[in-house]
């Protein structure tokens, strides 16, 4: 005896037959015909258009955001996202860098990767030896991070991070592993 999943896929394949078949035409003796195909003289030859790919898409007018820093501004970036949070996930260390690039686009806040990372009292990895130990430790995961956190950004509202509680400066807004981010 066959199952009931035979059957339904017996109707369908019968479903899918009965509607590609648009036009059924009867003949005079009685017996069903489909149409034919057309022959090769009956097609309109129709040439293709060439399409220049270059004028599509000029990707000279497209910026890439990587250009707005300097080398030593990504690997100064990379070295804190590495101090600050090299036992972190990907998620945990864009945000980091987030912070960064958040506080250089804030009138509140230094404009320069280098003098936002050496604002006094703001990274205690900076004063702890933490960032110069980065300096030998930074991997690729933290330059992708900073790379990534460039291009498409994550969460422009936060401004703070600590381990451990909510800082003191701001709104608190979630924990991401270790650390708990703020928004102004």
């Amino acid at each position: 005896m066959r199952n009931r999943a035979y059957y339904i896929l017996c109707g369908l394949c019968i479903a899918v037959i009965a509607t590609s078949v648009t036009e059924i035409s009867i003949t005079p003796s009685g017996r069903a015909s489909a149409p034919q195909p057309p022959t090769v003289e009956q097609v309109e030859r129709v040439e293709p258009e060439i399409v220049d790919t270059a004028e599509l898409v000029d990707t000279e007018t497209i910026p890439d955001p990587l250009d707005k820093y300097s080398v030593d501004d990504i690997q100064l970036m990379a070295e804190i996202v590495r101090a600050e949070s090299g036992n972190q996930d990907i998620k945990g260390k864009r945000l980091v860098a987030a912070v960064i690039l958040n506080r250089i686009e804030s009138d509140e806040f230094p404009d320069t990767v280098h003098d936002v990372v050496y604002q006094k009292n703001q990274f205690a990895t900076v004063t702890d030896g933490a960032l110069e130990k980065a300096e030998r430790t930074v991997n690729g995961e933290d330059y992708r991070a900073v790379e990534m956190e460039i291009r498409e950004r994550t969460d422009t509202g936060i401004m703070f991070f600590t381990a451990g509680n909510y800082n003191s400066c701001g709104t608190p807004a979630y924990r991401c592993g270790d650390h708990y981010f703020s928004t102004k």
